[in-house]
């Protein structure tokens, strides 16, 4: 008892090193090259309407960016491709009418004649009208790249089959691995409390994904979950930070991701998401960390076990002298 006490304090303790290293890390590319150039592009892309951001999913739900025609050359020095398709938004188009109404004095009061009558008095008003417009998504551009401060994880990962059987038993709720046709790698759904992953993702990726949405349904669950009120952005960087811990512990390195991802859903600098949840992130992470490890162990013993069975069941067969394995 007192040696299982022992690993798991040293298992804290490389995790809590793991989230130094995370918070770290995380504040050198705020300082970066990198960032500041992201920062720099992405301020100049516009901000759409809520209406105009559904429109946009609806018809290129895959894409990461838009901008107009000109802007995509003049401010991101990229064309659009011959043929590509635009996607239709709500442009404003406010125009001026004339119209006859009451003239007012410096109070608000209505002008009268000596009749007592309205005086009237021409004045314009602009009315609010709307027009369709086109925008081209960034996958129908070329030219120069924008700056990214994330990076797909293209690296195998070794033992991949048996580490990804082992996530799926760990896994509060089904693994599905299905084709998403937008730019998320994967996403847990609360009305059915499932997880799905991108299936053509790179094996460390999709570790780190797996990982990412595991966090979800463990911490956010409607029923469940035990910080079902935070919000997107601290659910993201929680679920993200998990993710690393975990990965960084079984010897595969995030960083190229997680920091990036992270520091896009932080609010600031001071990272409050990430400190506000630093203990739920350490507590999480270790007992998903423990998870995988008694299923590893489970796994050694039982392989280990099947090794030995076909020697104990061995038997012959006196009537032709064959050796012959039960369950081979």
């Amino acid at each position: 008892m007192e040696e299982r006490n022992e690993v798991k304090k040293t298992q804290q303790e490389k995790v809590k090193e793991i989230t130094e290293k995370l918070h770290e890390g995380i504040k050198n590319l705020f300082n970066s090259d990198t960032y500041r150039n992201y920062l720099k592009t992405m301020s100049k892309f516009t901000n759409y309407s809520f209406n105009n951001t559904l429109l946009i999913g609806m018809q290129r739900p895959d894409t990461q960016a838009v901008a107009g025609y000109k802007a995509w050359e003049t401010k991101f020095h990229r064309s659009v491709k011959k043929g590509s398709k635009g996607i239709q938004i709500l442009s404003p188009a406010p125009y001026t009418v004339k119209v006859q109404e009451a003239k007012r004095d410096a109070l608000g009061n209505v002008l009268r004649d000596s009749d007592g009558k309205e005086i009237m008095e021409e004045v314009e008003k602009i009315r609010q009208a709307f027009k369709v417009a086109y925008v081209f998504a960034y996958e129908d551009t070329e030219g120069e790249p924008l700056p990214e401060i994330v990076r797909l994880l293209d690296k195998e990962v070794k033992d991949y089959d048996k580490l990804m059987d082992v996530l799926k038993e760990v896994s509060p709720c089904p693994i599905h691995f299905v084709p998403i046709n937008s730019a998320a790698n994967g996403y847990y759904n609360l009305e059915n409390r499932s997880i799905y992953v991108k299936e053509d993702l790179p094996q460390l990726q999709k570790v780190k994904t797996c990982v990412h949405e595991i966090a979800h349904a463990v911490l956010h669950d409607r029923i469940s979950g035990e910080d079902i009120e935070a919000t997107k952005r601290e659910k993201e960087v929680c679920a993200e930070s998990i993710a690393f811990v975990v990965c960084e512990y079984l010897g595969l390195s995030t960083n190229d991701y997680s920091f990036g991802y992270i520091a896009g859903w932080s609010a600031g600098r001071e990272l409050k998401e990430l400190q506000s949840k630093m203990e739920l992130i350490r507590k999480t992470a270790d007992t998903i960390i423990s998870g995988i490890e008694q299923k590893m162990i489970r796994r050694l013993t039982q392989s280990h076990t099947m090794e030995q069975e076909p020697v104990q069941n061995m038997s012959v067969d006196k009537s032709n002298q064959k050796t012959m394995h039960r369950g081979m």
